[in-house]
């Protein structure tokens, strides 16, 4: 049987979902994607892969909406890759035979907000990105695959081009799983383990002159281009 998939996301992450989807020869039933003036910083444009590739593209204000809810119904989707910058629903979880989400932590580490920030704050030197199939919670779902990545010492975009390729290696891995067991279970994560980050502030990439150099440094790294740069109080 040939999996029917969906990818929804605004970002290169979600295009690197496509294209590893694209060169397994899985069928592509649509991608989501939320409009131009609802963006997050990181987006790229999207609409293209209709024209490019022939899949379906979809604009939604609300994913969680009644008729974003009915139109992925119609697509009948087996299985649903999310780089989605918001919470999903219950109604929309439940509508594939799993919902997979992407989490550039070692989960059940690091779950939350703007991970990638704090990693390079932190001087975490390696990460992985997890695949992990959702539930209602934030980052909590079975984990299906984990891929390695490092940090670096270079500004984020560097950063996030590692993961994005490390992203393109574990979706070709995922639906070779997904492909000879499709109800692959995964593993449950350790509940009683790991932590959340928080959302990032304006103060934490607002630099001050009795921080060490390295963490100026680091501020710096985490909050350059193409997120509006770190800021200076005298």
């Amino acid at each position: 049987m040939d999996e029917r998939y969906i990818v929804i996301g605004t970002s290169q992450a979600t295009l690197e979902c496509i294209k590893a989807l694209l060169d397994s020869k899985k069928s592509i039933v649509g991608v989501f994607s939320l409009p131009k003036g609802k963006l997050p910083d990181n987006s790229i444009g999207l609409s293209y892969c209709q024209k490019e590739y022939g899949i379906p593209y979809f604009e939604v204000e609300d994913l969680n909406s009644a008729s974003s809810e009915e139109t992925i119904a119609k697509l009948n989707p087996d299985y649903i890759i999310s780089t989605w910058p918001k919470i999903i629903s219950k109604k929309i979880i439940s509508i594939p035979k799993k919902l997979i989400g992407t989490h550039p932590t070692p989960l059940p580490f690091n779950k939350g907000r703007h991970p990638l920030h704090w990693m390079i704050v932190l001087g975490i030197p390696n990460s992985v990105v997890t695949f992990f199939e959702m539930d209602e919670g934030v980052d909590s779902g079975k984990v299906l695959l984990q891929i390695p990545f490092q940090i670096g010492l270079k500004q984020i975009h560097d950063l996030v081009i590692r993961m994005n390729k490390a992203i393109y290696d574990g979706v070709v891995k995922l639906v070779r799983i997904l492909e000879t067991n499709p109800d692959f279970p995964g593993s449950l994560q350790n509940h009683n383990e790991g932590n959340y980050w928080r959302t990032r502030t304006e103060d934490d990439v607002t630099l001050d002159p009795r921080m060490t150099a390295s963490m100026i440094k680091r501020i710096v790294r985490s909050f350059s281009s193409p997120y509006p740069n770190a800021n200076f109080i005298l």
